[in-house]
């Protein structure tokens, strides 16, 4: 977790957990729809062994 002036950004590795990004549902749907709300984003991207998502909102 990073928490800026401006941004606060939650960061986390799934290792060896493969996610298609095209294939997002349940909770990643809910993050993704939570981060919109508050004018943020959501990534997610694959990281080797696994899938990388990050969490960003303005703060």
């Amino acid at each position: 977790m990073a928490v800026g002036d401006d941004q606060v950004t939650v960061h986390s590795d799934r290792r060896w957990v493969r996610l298609d990004p095209a294939d997002a549902r349940g909770g990643l749907v809910n993050m993704r729809e939570r981060a919109a709300w508050h004018g943020g984003t959501l990534s997610i991207r694959p990281a080797a062994p696994g899938t990388a998502v990050e969490w960003s909102v303005p703060s």
